[in-house]
């Protein structure tokens, strides 16, 4: 069964309410009769029919079949990114570092300088960070500076290739408009980056999702409708996805959802395959830290969650409603709310069903920091981490957010663990 690009929006418009109304269940919550008109379709949107669909759900049953989509060659939502960031991708400068892109900051800022936040992939064993130069480019010369700083990101110590942020600083009249890292005369540079300069959003989005890397040819475009729909419902107003490896219908889904008003940018993530298994996650610290530098003072949240991890507010009706009362409550500078995790397992879901139809999770709420998500100011952040931020800014602090305010219903295979009904 294919699906035309109106059928597939309208179909998950269809889902948004009956996922989110599901999730209240499982929450605790009752319905109140506001909830039918929820979802931000309803407020750019003002098509009958559409209205009708919140209104009266039970007109429109949910299909099994969610998403059969008719192969394309090409995504153009993938090219319009690629040619929106077509300066950013993974090569190696010299043995042992790759850059990605780079981003003007003005954290670490000295008198009358600025820096330059650049991202990078090494392998520890084979730098020797005090031979690293910066050399900047602008459009009359080009110049080194000596001063770099550096932080890095290890996961797991079995790591061979880790992600660094590495800091570069310049003169606030030299105006650089490209960077590289080099070893020697910044004559053997084959590779410079554009700088990202920061520009203030007028009026910043509430909350961005940023998920891991896509990898294995991804093509479950049934958890991606559940996610999105979910996400939506919930207040979230754009979502980063970073592309190794996903599948070209899952690439159409995306085209067709953009093409309707859904804010989606893909970010093409091509580690060199020989080198993707050394680093962690494919790369899922070094995503992290893009996405943060990319939304600063863009965005006022970023959720960092996976397709299968979902945030639900159990006392308040949006995530926008749930981070409004957490920031105005708090009396010190909070820039990252740690969110505990619970598992809900798959096995209990039956065939051609939605995962989020479970009630069986596992009776434990993991610890903070352990299996956790973070929601990031991402303007305070230093350092990104999977589970917390691991640094923010002086005088910025983290808060762990009780579990009885928000919980992250991670839906995964548990065969071997005790997993009881949930009934509140």
């Amino acid at each position: 069964m294919k699906f035309s690009r109106g059928s597939a929006y309208l179909l998950l418009c269809v889902i948004t309410l009956a996922l989110f109304l599901l999730f209240l269940r499982q929450s605790g919550h009752s319905y109140p009769s506001r909830l039918l008109l929820s979802g931000s379709y309803i407020a750019r949107n003002e098509d009958l029919e559409r209205v009708n669909i919140f209104v009266h759900p039970e007109k429109y049953p949910i299909l099994n079949n969610l998403i059969v989509l008719p192969k394309t060659h090409q995504s153009e939502l993938l090219q319009k990114n690629r040619q929106l960031y077509q300066h950013d991708k993974w090569v190696e400068t010299f043995p042992g570092l790759l850059l990605h892109s780079a981003f003007e900051t003005e954290k670490y800022q000295q008198k009358f300088r600025k820096n330059v936040r650049i991202l990078a992939l090494g392998h520890p064993y084979a730098l020797n960070i005090s031979e690293i130069l910066c050399s900047f480019k602008n459009n009359e010369t080009t110049w080194n500076e000596s001063y770099v700083t550096y932080f890095s990101f290890r996961q797991n110590s079995k790591e061979t290739l880790i992600p660094y942020t590495f800091v570069c600083s310049y003169h606030i009249e030299d105006k650089p408009v490209q960077v590289s890292l080099q070893k020697g005369n910044f004559k053997n540079i084959t590779h410079w980056l554009t700088i990202h300069h920061k520009e203030k959003s007028e009026q910043k989005r509430e909350i961005s999702v940023c998920t891991p890397p896509f990898y294995n040819n991804f093509n479950d475009t049934r958890l991606l409708a559940e996610f999105l729909a979910f996400y939506d419902a919930a207040g979230v107003s754009s979502f980063t996805f970073y592309d190794y490896d996903i599948s070209r219908d899952v690439r159409s889904y995306f085209d067709l959802l953009n093409q309707e008003g859904m804010n989606i940018t893909i970010i093409p993530w091509n580690i060199p395959t020989s080198m993707a298994s050394s680093v962690w996650n494919y790369g899922q610290l070094a995503s992290i830290q893009h996405c943060l530098y990319r939304n600063s003072e863009r965005t006022k949240f970023v959720l960092l969650v996976a397709v299968d991890e979902f945030l639900v507010p159990r006392q308040h009706f949006s995530l926008v409603e749930l981070m409004s009362e957490l920031s105005s409550k708090s009396k010190r500078k909070i820039g990252s709310y740690v969110f505990r995790q619970s598992f809900f397992c798959l096995e209990a879901v039956k065939m051609n069903s939605f995962s989020l139809y479970t009630s069986d999770r596992i009776d434990k709420i993991w610890p903070p920091k352990i299996k956790s998500n973070v929601m990031v100011r991402p303007e305070t952040v230093i350092e990104g981490g999977i589970y917390y931020v691991r640094k923010h800014v002086k005088g910025w602090k983290s808060a762990k957010v009780p579990w009885q305010l928000a919980l992250v219903h991670h839906y995964k295979s548990c065969p071997k663990q005790n997993h009881t009904k949930v009934t509140q």
